[in-house]
């Protein structure tokens, strides 16, 4: 009857029929053509096109084109969200990487910047004290910690004791002693191998041995030179409460590592220059072996220098040179002849002018040995007078070295003391009023005062 039915075959009717349904439903075909047309549908749901089909048809092929177009589009939009889900998701995780690589970069850099920093202040340095002075500081400054404590191992006793510290009191520094495998440091020392506390009550292994009330936290790492452990640094207490973490073990091991060659190389250095200083003290020992009048002389006039120059408030530096080099003062009098230094009656002019002669020879004798230039002063200048007339530069005033002048004082006294192949020893009543008539011309009155009120009080 209609030509749209003998087109479609029953089985399109019957797969169609719903969408059509559901469309029309919708109000898809609802436009001013479809307006007035009659759609209607059977009891038994069998479409019947009364009139128009054809139109309708063509509407809703092309409203179904519609459908599907947007659909396609749809499913673009939704391939085009899914892929920019994947890729956020995966931008997400390459940003994870590259924080965690930028975070492993930075501890790489600190341990550099730790290692540079090291061989600008460390390694160079050979004094044993200044160099573990500055670990403490490289320490505080990279850990925060307010208790660190450096360690060596006594080559005598075998024992660790503390040669540096911050934070910890005086008298702990001098009893403090630990046997190789006793509490955590000896441990430390013994396997040569770093560990982080977070409480050493609840570690087994040394809670045995701390005091009950300190729940306390630390790090100790071993100061290592090959497969030789030669002590340990201890840190405790960081700044404000802080805890311990593996990012400060590791900051500390890595100090340890490079401390411990500058230690070695220190101590190998001071020994050196230990031995140097035993060879030539035993020569001043044997010259004056010789000389039985001045026999002890270089000791004492260094103890009496050592009293004037604390009577002074002189630098530790000082103190320390007057403890190291006073009893090499006179040592170019190993090159002066027995005979003249012994001998009974006055020296001739020939003879006196060799005597002044010994600085010169004395500093000839050490200008090849480098630490001990810092001695030059104290051996040239000693017999220097404040007023001029001394020998053998005839400096004057403040031309003469700090202690230079103090050993004048110092070696003056102990002459006086002392007694000669030509006169006997004064009294030390005598001695004392002859500093101080000699204030102002053989002696600087400064340090003329200062040697009567520290000598005073010196036994001996």
């Amino acid at each position: 009857k209609q030509p749209f039915v003998k087109i479609l075959s029953k089985h399109l009717i019957q797969n169609f029929y719903p969408v059509v349904k559901i469309l029309l439903r919708e109000g898809v075909f609802v436009n001013a053509r479809a307006k007035k047309k009659k759609v209607t549908f059977d009891k038994n749901e069998n479409l019947r096109i009364i009139a128009g089909m054809g139109k309708v048809q063509k509407a809703v092929v092309t409203e179904t084109k519609q459908i599907v177009e947007q659909l396609e589009k749809t499913k673009t939009v939704l391939e085009t969200v899914k892929v920019e889900k994947a890729v956020t998701n995966e931008t997400k995780q390459i940003a994870k990487q590259l924080e965690e690589t930028k975070i492993t970069l930075d501890k790489k850099v600190k341990q550099l910047e730790i290692l540079h920093k090291i061989g600008e202040t460390l390694t160079l340095q050979l004094n044993i004290s200044k160099l573990l002075a500055s670990i403490i500081r490289l320490i505080s400054q990279k850990t925060l910690t307010e208790k660190i404590s450096i360690m060596l191992v006594d080559k005598r006793t075998k024992q660790l004791r503390i040669k540096a510290a911050k934070g910890v009191t005086k008298t702990k520094i001098k009893i403090i002693r630990f046997k190789m495998g006793e509490g955590v440091a000896g441990w430390v020392a013994r396997e040569g191998k770093p560990v982080l506390i977070k409480n050493v009550l609840r570690t087994s292994r040394f809670k045995n041995i701390m005091n009950r009330k300190e729940k306390r936290q630390l790090i100790c790492v071993p100061l290592k030179v090959r497969t030789k452990t030669i002590g340990v640094i201890s840190v405790e207490e960081k700044v404000g409460g802080l805890v311990f973490t593996r990012d400060d073990l590791t900051i500390l091991t890595t100090i340890g590592y490079e401390a411990a060659i500058a230690v070695s190389n220190a101590l190998l250095f001071n020994e050196l220059q230990q031995s140097y200083f035993n060879t030539i003290t035993a020569l001043v020992k044997a010259m004056e072996a010789k000389e039985p009048y001045t026999q002890g002389h270089s000791d004492r006039v260094k103890k009496y220098a050592l009293a004037i120059a604390i009577k002074l408030k002189l630098s530790k530096e000082n103190i320390e040179l007057i403890k190291r080099f006073g009893a090499l003062h006179d040592i170019g009098k190993i090159g002066i002849p027995i005979r003249i230094l012994n001998k009974p009656d006055k020296l001739t002019k020939e003879e006196w002018k060799i005597i002044k002669g010994h600085p010169h020879i004395g500093v000839t004798i050490i200008k090849t040995i480098d630490f001990m230039k810092l001695a030059k002063p104290i051996i040239l200048s000693h017999h220097e007078r404040y007023d001029g007339k001394g020998y053998p530069l005839g400096l004057r005033n403040k031309k003469i070295p700090l202690l230079a002048k103090i050993f004048a004082v110092a070696d003056a006294y102990d002459a006086m003391l002392s007694e000669r192949p030509y006169r006997k020893a004064f009294s030390k009543e005598y001695a004392l009023a002859e500093l101080a008539h000699g204030a102002g011309t053989q002696f600087d009155p400064r340090f003329a005062r200062a040697a009567i009120r520290a000598l005073k009080r010196l036994k001996g």
